[in-house]
């Protein structure tokens, strides 16, 4: 997946396209990047919701993450205005990657309007992981420019995500009543204090990466000061996916990344954890379901899964029914409602949810388009620098959590991601983006 930073088409086994060209006013990646940065925001003022009633309305905007989708359509429709065309990106991809892309496209629609729940919602539903696909493509398209900046890319994320957990815990001191308040489904931006959690184990990947290549005090100690409240907010919320997740990012980045990364800094994020887990551990917790403390009661219980294990089996059973074409993208709740009594969104496993939704034959095909997208981003990750480490750490943390978790349903985690993979997609070597410059 490679952009060119010269205004000239790159043939590559990746997304590529013609990088826009220097021009006036507002830079396309900078208008991008502020759409994305704040799409957290718009989500957690979106749902800000304090009396804990979910409204018809509110639970529309929590379950299909409408502010996070706005800010992705508002992204693509830019880009556009700005002379980026999926079509012309499409034509020079990898013939393989055109095939991929072709089949996987084809049958997720045709297995969406044979959806016995609702066609139309269906296809609307599975069109959120196609508006991913453009977004991705633009997001390689603008960063291609000389202009392009991953050190003013990085740092506004981490601040918009120092932001977004700062107005979460302002949120705790202000509920009115709440010893009444339902804290684990109604936090702001989330059907689930689960799911915030593993935003921000995303989110703390882009500090621990900037602790990674700091070379001097202050960005250092912002970098640290920053991973040391996401990763307790983290713990905080008992989200045990994004913990191991976190962790195996971080670990497989370092073991990869081993002779380019710098190591000298690894006692710094170590401290930072240390520190996290403590401030987690004496903070106030609105309910039981909060804090580290979760993780070992669940295991203690002698149900570490929390109930996955049955989760599983019932969506494999599904599977069974419409192994070819699957049910339709969306349509998991209605139909597990009807046949279990559940009201989950999805079965907590990114390849159980795939083949649910497309069929087997989809999930091989999305399976196969995630493959070959962390091939680009292995192969890539180890001559760009922190936007590497960034990247694959990304890549690497939402795939580990969508093993238990919904990371792989909800489009905010999904856009973080892609947000720090794209720098080192879009990297080749004339491309001036900081890789260089870091501080």
């Amino acid at each position: 997946m490679i952009a060119s930073s010269s205004g000239n088409t790159v043939k590559s086994n990746g997304f590529s396209d013609k990088v826009p060209n220097e021009m006036s006013g507002v830079q396309p990646w900078f208008a991008c990047m502020m759409l994305l940065a704040i799409a957290p925001l718009l989500h957690l003022l979106a749902t800000w919701d304090m009396d804990g009633v979910l409204t018809a309305k509110n639970h529309f905007l929590r379950l299909y993450s409408i502010p996070v989708v706005f800010a992705e359509v508002c992204a693509v429709l830019f880009a556009m205005g700005k002379n980026w065309s999926p079509g012309r990106q499409f034509r020079t991809l990898h013939p393989a990657l055109k095939w991929l892309l072709a089949i996987f496209v084809a049958w997720g629609l045709i297995g969406s309007i044979l959806s016995a729940y609702d066609p139309a919602f269906s296809v609307l539903f599975f069109m959120r992981y196609l508006l991913q696909i453009l977004l991705l493509g633009v997001l390689v398209h603008v960063i291609g420019s000389r202009s392009f900046s991953a050190d003013r890319w990085f740092t506004t994320f981490t601040l918009i995500s120092m932001v977004y957990v700062t107005g979460l815990v302002i949120f705790c001191f202000v509920v009115p009543d709440p010893e009444n308040f339902k804290w684990v489904e109604r936090m702001p931006s989330a059907t689930n204090i689960r799911q915030i959690g593993n935003v921000v184990g995303i989110m703390a990947l882009i500090p621990t990466a900037a602790l990674v290549f700091a070379h001097t005090a202050r960005p250092t100690l912002l970098a640290f000061l920053s991973l040391t409240l996401l990763l307790a907010f983290m713990f905080w919320t008992g989200t045990r996916g994004a913990f191991v997740g976190y962790v195996l990012a971080v670990i497989g980045t370092f073991i990869w990344l081993f002779r380019t990364a710098s190591f000298k800094n690894i006692g710094l994020i170590l401290l930072s954890g240390v520190a996290a887990f403590l401030i987690s551990a004496v903070a106030p917790k609105p309910a039981p379901e909060f804090g580290m403390g979760r993780m070992v009661d669940s295991v203690s219980s002698g149900d570490a899964t929390s109930g996955r294990i049955e989760m599983w089996i019932d969506a494999i059973e599904a599977i069974k029914a419409a192994p070819l074409i699957g049910h339709g993208s969306g349509t998991y709740r209605e139909n597990m409602m009807a046949a279990n009594n559940y009201p989950y969104n999805h079965p907590h496993n990114s390849i159980l949810q795939f083949a649910y939704d497309w069929g087997i034959v989809g999930a091989i095909f999305a399976l196969a388009l995630l493959a070959w997208l962390g091939i680009m981003l292995l192969l890539k990750s180890r001559s760009c620098g922190r936007n590497g480490w960034a990247a694959l750490s990304a890549f690497v943390c939402l795939l580990a959590i969508s093993a238990v978790e919904g990371t792989l349903f909800h489009p905010l985690p999904i856009v973080l991601a892609l947000a720090l993979m794209a720098p080192a997609l879009a990297f080749t070597q004339n491309t001036v983006s900081g890789v260089d410059k870091q501080d």
